[in-house]
């Protein structure tokens, strides 16, 4: 049998993904091309490769790479998860709100004017502590950036967990995309630095 075939076989059976190709060398009896290649099944948690042969009915065992576990495969996203959490409580129990706490913000130092990433960390304490206005009152991008991220951070997982990997970012921008986010960047920061907009400076 064609080993296409027995490719197209082995995965609608095993429901996995099938790689093969075939061999570079010539058939010893004919002289023509070697019927012979590699079939690599890809299922979760594993990998096994077989060595097909012309003439051959049983297909012998390779020892191929063994993809890693489940529990391994969630190791990044935990370790992610990890640090966020330590950050979080890190900005709880030390309160941003205390001036020097964390250093100044050094487009403040130089302008005197919020930047548009004032607050941020105010906003997170405040998250901490259950006060959602004062959050978004101190910086107005935290929450629905906060949201986003653990949006992804739940998709990463699971895909990860199911062995499709996911994406390595939550989203890209085109660049007309960049340029209206950097728009509305630069009217947030105007806007909170005005006395019309006191309500979006960082409390």
């Amino acid at each position: 049998m064609p080993l296409r075939e027995i490719a197209a076989a082995a995965g609608q059976r095993n429901n996995s993904a099938v790689r093969y190709h075939f061999g570079s060398g010539t058939d010893s009896s004919s002289g023509g091309p070697a019927a012979a290649g590699d079939l690599e099944f890809a299922e979760p948690g594993r990998t096994i490769r077989y060595r097909y042969c012309k003439g051959v009915d049983i297909a012998r065992g390779v020892p191929g790479r063994s993809s890693p576990g489940r529990w391994r495969t969630a190791g990044l996203p935990a370790l992610v998860a990890g640090g966020g959490v330590a950050g979080a409580l890190l900005l709880h129990f030390r309160d941003p709100h205390t001036p020097g706490s964390y250093g100044i913000c050094p487009f403040y130092a130089v302008t005197g004017l919020w930047c548009p990433g004032c607050g941020g960390m105010r906003a997170v304490h405040n998250l901490t502590e259950g006060r959602v206005l004062d959050a978004v009152h101190s910086n107005v991008f935290v929450l629905p950036l906060l949201v986003t991220v653990v949006l992804w951070w739940g998709s990463w997982t699971v895909n990860r967990w199911r062995g499709s990997g996911g994406s390595a970012f939550p989203f890209t921008l085109r660049p007309r995309g960049q340029w209206m986010l950097a728009g509305v960047l630069v009217v947030f920061t105007v806007l909170r630095n005005t006395p019309w907009g006191t309500w979006l400076a960082p409390v």
